[in-house]
């Protein structure tokens, strides 16, 4: 039966590097596509027009420090929403998102160790707008890093290595822990197929309960 969303939804994956975003994402991207819905496929960092620039400035080494790696990661967001996110919202469809808000305080938080108050505060300053509902994929950092070895090539962020993404998957439980309402936590170390159906389940369990998606601002 093909269906239309009632008002735009918000739904974002979140992960330490190695945990398998992309390939849920791309998944549960078709998945709610042969079932009618309208969907909009993205990510950060740099998921719209401009944003090439800043996601090659925090993916590729180029900042020295992490409050200015911060700044950008939220630069970026901005345009982001602006661009993309919010407009897809706004006509009704649903966004399906790689990394947002969650991210930011999971790596620059609990994986660089920025101060955690001054992080919110500037969170809520730019005024991002929640999820409706985040999928969590939890996977050790170890069997993570097996992942990324045979992926071959590494970003700035996951040549942190193991003690980075221990710090970083540590918030990611965290904040599971603190929004159970939002935050669904999905067990990602077993096969594709196997965590796709797990996710496929959360979003029928969403997707037609009636519940009050994502404000748009007027």
């Amino acid at each position: 039966m093909t269906m239309t969303a009632r008002r735009g939804t918000f739904i974002t994956l979140e992960g330490i590097d190695g945990c398998g975003k992309s390939v849920q994402a791309g998944r549960l991207f078709c998945w709610l596509r042969e079932h009618g819905w309208d969907v909009e496929r993205t990510f950060e960092p740099g998921g719209w027009q401009g944003g090439k620039t800043l996601r090659s400035l925090v993916l590729n080494g180029e900042i020295a420090d992490a409050e200015t790696e911060l700044l950008i990661f939220l630069a970026d967001r901005s345009g982001h929403l602006a661009s993309v996110i919010w407009p897809a919202l706004e006509a009704g469809r649903i966004v399906l998102c790689e990394r947002y808000s969650d991210s930011t305080w999971a790596y620059q938080v609990g994986g660089r160790g920025l101060d955690p108050a001054k992080v919110r505060g500037l969170m809520e300053l730019c005024g991002f707008p929640q999820p409706d509902l985040t999928i969590f994929l939890e996977i050790s950092p170890e069997a993570a890093a097996e992942r990324l070895v045979r992926r071959g090539k590494a970003d700035c962020i996951e040549t942190g290595g193991i003690a980075l993404m221990s710090r970083v998957a540590g918030a990611y439980a965290e904040l599971a822990a603190a929004h159970p309402e939002r935050i669904v936590t999905v067990p990602a170390g077993g096969t594709e197929e196997k965590v796709a159906l797990c996710i496929q389940r959360e979003m029928e369990r969403v997707l037609f309960s009636g519940r009050t998606c994502c404000e748009v601002p007027s």
